[in-house]
């Protein structure tokens, strides 16, 4: 949490190996990387799901196979700062700031391109060109084609005895893993159970609704997210397009199949309010937790059960809020990892912090907070007595935090993720350290000091 946040919550992290997966995909080759007028214009983009998102700027615009198409946008939202990847069937259009229509998703060609009909006259005759070229190249002359034997699915869905079985080897694994370290790991529940969930998740965000009824709440429900707020349509779905982008990099980073169990239900509740005095009366009635709304901006609600709620309010500065927004929700998606086992609270700050940094571009607060922690610290020469041990950070041993990790995943982040995974599996922090990075806390510090700070001999 920031230092604004006191709370029990199960802080788990593994995000070292994030860094590829929050900074950009895989370059494409050099041809496809043709200049794109459009790129640096403000734009507004209607998606295929029936989201929009509303005076983004084109970053990349990268072409298709057949000239004048369009294979991927990606676009930064002016408000936030995050920079989504839209392929080509996730969008509908895309429209200039005066409504004039710019790009359509082109369903022969699986590719954007411009609605003018003569345009899209001379794309359809170059891929029909394109494809029969193709066809030739393939095809032996004189031979006759044989036809394509259809496809089969070999793989059969799951019937209920044998789901039920499955789910019955799951609990004794979980029971017996339990017995020898005494953690127990989030169940896998079975699709009924997920479905019982989202029942649940819908139910409790229905009755926040009707408690705020005076507010008009809207819910805006994307594949991972019941955004529920009193936000315009048009923040409220930049937000929400901010959570959607952090949700699938997280996947990616976790090497996580199956996308939709992650949260309960496949769906977590995320309460958020323009007015901080409607945040602490929903923070009172439905946690019995009385907060200041003019410093706790957002809490991250992590319960035994594994279900995970998000209540926040926007404040002043759209930024600040994203990253607020990202922070807290890096925390509950990190509370469902493995097992709900306490990770100390230096590195759940540190990894937490660390992501806002990074998916937030545009908020410079945690960049702040780390040169201002790092001048204190060659000051003080030490990280302040009880950085390791402390259950809640002092203020300004967040941006001590945010450097630290970011120190360890650069330093070697195969040892930062097996590190975590050790403590998410019952392992007491200092013994996954020891055993993964090769040293002590001590140790860690004067490395970190040499290499960081400059401070030889630096001191917890």
């Amino acid at each position: 949490m920031l230092s604004w946040r006191r709370s029990h919550r199960s802080l788990l992290i593994v995000l070292v190996f994030l860094a590829g997966a929050l900074r950009g995909v895989a370059a494409d080759p050099p041809a496809r990387h043709e200049k794109q007028p459009l790129v640096g214009k403000q734009v507004d983009i209607e998606l295929q799901s029936g989201k929009s998102l509303r005076g983004v700027q084109i970053e990349e615009a990268v072409a298709g196979k057949i000239p004048g198409t369009i294979a991927r946008l990606r676009v930064v939202d002016l408000n936030t700062g995050s920079r989504p990847i839209l392929g080509a069937s996730a969008v509908k259009r895309v429209t200039a700031a005066d409504g004039t229509p710019l790009l359509a998703f082109d369903e022969p060609t699986r590719c954007l391109a411009s609605p003018d009909a003569a345009t899209l006259a001379t794309i359809h005759q170059a891929a029909a060109t394109t494809k029969q070229a193709s066809r030739q190249a393939t095809s032996k002359p004189n031979e006759p084609k044989s036809p394509r034997p259809a496809k089969k699915n070999l793989k059969k869905p799951a019937s209920p005895e044998d789901e039920a079985a499955r789910h019955k080897r799951n609990e004794e694994s979980r029971a017996e893993f339990y017995k020898k370290t005494g953690v127990w790991l989030w169940p896998e529940l079975t699709a009924d159970e997920q479905q019982q969930a989202l029942t649940v998740q819908k139910d409790y965000v229905r009755k926040v609704s009707e408690r705020f009824a005076s507010l008009n709440m809207r819910l805006d429900e994307t594949e991972h997210f019941l955004f529920l707020s009193d936000l315009p349509p048009q923040p409220a779905s930049l937000y929400t397009s901010c959570l959607d982008t952090m949700y699938d990099q997280l996947c990616k980073a976790f090497a996580i199949k199956d996308r939709q169990r992650v949260w309960l239900g496949g769906k977590t509740p995320v309460v958020a309010f323009s007015r901080g005095e409607d945040l602490a009366s929903f923070e009172q009635e439905f946690f019995k937790n009385r907060i200041d709304f003019r410093v706790t901006q957002g809490l991250a609600h992590q319960l035994p059960s594994g279900i995970v709620i998000i209540g926040c309010h926007c404040g002043k500065d759209p930024y600040y809020f994203a990253s607020v927004l990202v922070h807290e929700t890096t925390h509950g998606f990190l509370h469902r990892y493995k097992s709900s086992q306490v990770v100390p609270n230096w590195l759940n700050e540190g990894i937490a912090e660390w992501v806002a940094m990074n998916v937030v571009a545009r908020d410079q607060g945690v960049k702040r907070k780390v040169r201002d922690a790092i001048l204190r610290v060659h000051q003080t020469r030490s990280l302040g007595g009880d950085f390791f041990t402390t259950e809640h950070l002092a203020p300004n041993q967040y941006g001590i935090a945010t450097a630290m990790v970011e120190y360890m995943l650069r330093a070697n982040p195969k040892a930062f993720r097996a590190m975590i995974e050790s403590i998410k599996l019952g392992e007491d922090w200092q013994s996954a350290l020891k055993k993964s990075f090769r040293v002590t806390p001590e140790q860690l510090t004067q490395q970190f000091g040499m290499s960081i700070v400059r401070v030889p001999n630096l001191t917890p």
